[in-house]
C-alpha cells in the first residue's frame, strides 16, 4: 500500500505487531511511574513519553520509537527564543538537556522491562529511543546481559588499604618512552 507521496506502507498485520510492541513500551514506562501514551491515541502536545508506531514498510531504523515531550511552557519559551535568534538562551539549552537526560532514562527503563531499546543516532530526532522488540524473542546467546552495580565499598578510615597497594620507588620519575613524545628528557 502506498501513501499520497508514493511511499510504501507496512501491511495491517505488520502494523498490528508494531502496535502490540508499542503498547508494551507504554505499559513498561507507566509501571515506572512516567506518563506515557501512544501518539495515535492522545494528543502529542501532552507532556510525557510519546510512543510512535511507524507505518513505513522499509525502515532503516526501528518500527517503534519513544520521545520525551516536556511541559508546553518550556517548549514554547525555547521556540520563542529560537524564533528571536537566541539559540543559546537558557530555555533552549534546558529543553535540549531535559530531552537528552530523559532519552537515557527511557532507554534504561525499557531495557529493564525486557524490551530492546537504544538511543537514536539520528540528527533529525536526536532525542528518540528506538524500540526493536522483546529480549525474549532473541536466542539466549544474543540477549543483552546486565552487570549489576557493585556493592558500595565499605570505608574503614584512613590507612584501610595499607599494605594492599605498592608504589614503586621510582614512580615519580619520567621514563624515556613517556617523556619522549613531549620533547622532555628524563632526569
Amino acid at each position: 500500500m502506498k501513501d499520497k507521496y508514493g511511499f510504501d506502507h507496512a501491511s495491517d498485520e505488520v502494523i498490528a505487531v508494531r502496535a502490540e510492541l508499542a503498547d508494551e513500551a507504554v505499559q513498561a514506562l507507566q509501571l515506572a511511574g512516567l506518563p506515557a501514551f501512544r501518539s495515535d491515541h492522545v494528543s502529542e502536545s501532552r507532556p510525557g513519553a510519546v510512543v510512535h508506531v511507524h507505518r513505513d514498510a522499509d525502515l532503516a531504523s526501528a518500527a517503534v520509537s519513544v520521545s520525551w515531550h516536556g511541559d508546553g511552557r518550556l517548549t514554547d519559551a525555547a521556540m520563542a527564543a529560537v524564533a528571536a535568534g537566541d539559540l543559546h538562551a537558557p530555555d533552549v539549552r534546558r529543553l535540549g538537556s531535559v530531552a537528552l537526560h530523559m532519552q537515557g532514562a527511557l532507554a534504561k527503563i525499557l531495557l529493564s522491562a525486557g524490551i530492546i531499546a537504544t538511543l537514536s543516532n539520528d540528527c533529525i530526532d536526536p532525542g528518540d529511543v528506538l524500540v526493536f522488540g522483546r529480549q525474549s524473542e532473541l536466542p539466549p546467546g544474543l540477549r543483552p546481559t546486565y552487570v549489576p552495580l557493585s556493592a558500595p565499598v565499605e570505608r574503614t578510615g584512613r590507612g584501610s588499604l595499607r599494605g594492599q597497594i605498592h608504589i614503586a620507588d621510582d614512580s615519580d620519575g619520567l621514563t624515556e618512552d613517556a617523556a619522549g613524545p613531549f620533547g622532555l628528557t628524563p632526569p
